[in-house]
């Protein structure tokens, strides 16, 4: 006699349902899995990928700087190169279409004062002259007072013993201050030399 259940399960269509349904899920499983295990692997890629364009781009900001800092201090004013000396204070205002502002340098040469009093050896020697005392300080001149004080801009203290060099220019003359006060507008540099705290002051100013 045939086995009713042996039968019975054989031609039961829930059965093979439910061995595709296992199949399916198995199957589905496995995908997932495959799928997760590559989206990590593009995941870390992307990672490692990115890591070396942040090192890459600190590598250049950080050669970018170093550059920046030698050609800074390579630089030279009046004839003072920053590298033999110890810039104590600095800023710097210009900048726009015209390039207007103003510079202030302050020099520590305490280092090698020797070096510094070759370089000013042929400057004028203090006081300043009468126009480059009134735009700096201010002060009256043929009943005409001057408001200027731009040695607050320079942080250019009042000096008894030293140099000065002046160049204005818009000037043929480079040296020569006489027609400063009457402009309407300044470019000019100047540079004074303390031989007491051996420090230069230098201020660059264009409007």
């Amino acid at each position: 006699m045939p086995d009713e259940h042996n039968s019975a399960k054989q031609t039961c269509p829930v059965g093979h349902l439910l061995d595709l349904f296992q199949l399916f899920v198995y199957s589905t499983a496995r995908s997932m899995v495959i799928i997760i295990v590559l989206n990590e692997a593009d995941i870390m890629r992307s990672i490692k990928r990115v890591g070396l364009i942040v090192v890459v781009i600190l590598i250049i900001a950080g050669l970018c700087l170093i550059c920046r800092k030698i050609m800074r201090n390579s630089r030279e004013v009046m004839g003072f190169r920053l590298s033999d000396f110890r810039v104590e204070a600095e800023e710097d205002t210009h900048g726009g279409f015209h390039g207007d502002g103003d510079h202030y340098l302050i020099l520590d040469c305490s280092s090698d004062p020797d070096k510094a009093k070759i370089i000013v050896q042929e400057w004028k020697p203090l006081p300043l002259s009468e126009n480059l005392e009134l735009i700096m300080f201010g002060g009256t001149k043929n009943g005409v007072s001057y408001g200027f004080d731009l040695a607050k801009n320079a942080h250019l203290p009042e000096i008894q013993n030293g140099y000065y060099r002046f160049e204005d220019k818009q000037s043929k003359d480079l040296s020569d201050d006489s027609g400063l006060l009457g402009r309407a507008s300044f470019n000019f540099r100047l540079a004074v030399y303390d031989l007491d705290t051996n420090k230069l002051y230098y201020f660059e100013f264009d409007t």
